[in-house]
């Protein structure tokens, strides 16, 4: 995944956990208030209003807080505490006189702007506060969260391509006794005049390398083929070894159709 895929995704992730959990505190508080208000039909709606424009201003507050946590990202865990506790309440701050300003209006009542502080910010450490400083709580979790799956699947994907190469390594890593054999024995078979026999040997074992590598450790080839590769190789064993090596194969048709690893049986025909 490309850094702007990541970042992203991350942003997308960041906008949906927005919308979705203050959508749920709207509904939470109109939920907690069904007990308390008579008629509570008739100030459902302008109720719903006014917890959304709660939640509204709620959400660009966590905005701005975290293009904050994010500037300080780097730092260690402590300056996150810190930062996130007076980033926390820096937002309520602001937060809460809006809220006791407009949480009567669905009655047709106001607070007076000219009302001393402790109306004004009534409710900051019982509501406010706690509210913001959960969301700063949950935020620092996921990022948190967010770079151990990062950094599990840098180990993974790492991981994997190490076993790749090394997978790639061993097949590109040929017995070099069996292509030392078989070139002295097709250098015998040029000596002896017996070209038809060298170029078919030259002509397998072109094959056979061919097979190696143009098959990655990942593929998977059908039995039937990795059998007719094995073929090759033994066909050019056997010119060395003649009659002294005989081979049987005893395979069922249904089984040709199966996928193995290509070179899996090589190694242990070699041995």
């Amino acid at each position: 995944m490309s850094t702007n895929t990541y970042t992203l995704e991350r942003s997308r992730q960041f906008w949906i956990f927005q919308l979705v959990g203050w959508s749920i505190w709207v509904l939470l508080l109109v939920q907690r208030d069904f007990p308390f208000i008579p008629d509570v039909w008739e100030y459902i709606f302008p109720l719903a209003l006014v917890y959304s424009l709660s939640a509204a201003a709620g959400l660009l507050l966590t905005v701005g807080l975290r293009h904050i946590y994010r500037s300080v990202w780097e730092r260690g865990f402590v300056v996150h505490f810190l930062v996130a506790v007076i980033g926390s309440f820096g937002a309520a701050v602001i937060w809460r006189p809006f809220q006791n300003y407009i949480r009567f209006l669905p009655f047709g009542e106001f607070i007076d702007l000219e009302a001393s502080v402790s109306d004004l910010f009534d409710g900051l450490f019982q509501y406010s506060f706690p509210v913001i400083l959960f969301w700063s709580g949950l935020y620092f979790i996921i990022k948190y969260y967010q770079l151990f799956q990062a950094e599990r699947e840098k180990s993974l994907r790492s991981e994997a391509l190490a076993h790749e190469a090394q997978l790639m390594m061993l097949r590109y890593q040929l017995n070099p006794h069996f292509l030392f054999n078989t070139l002295n024995a097709i250098s015998t078979l040029v000596l002896a005049e017996a070209t038809e026999k060298a170029n078919a040997m030259l002509i397998k074992l072109s094959k056979f390398l061919r097979y190696s590598l143009d098959h990655s450790p990942l593929d998977k080839v059908s039995l039937a083929h990795e059998i007719e590769t094995l073929r090759l190789y033994l066909d050019i064993e056997k010119v060395r070894f003649a009659e002294r090596l005989r081979l049987e194969f005893d395979i069922e048709k249904d089984a040709e159709h199966a996928l193995v690893p290509p070179m899996l049986l090589q190694p242990i025909i070699e041995n």
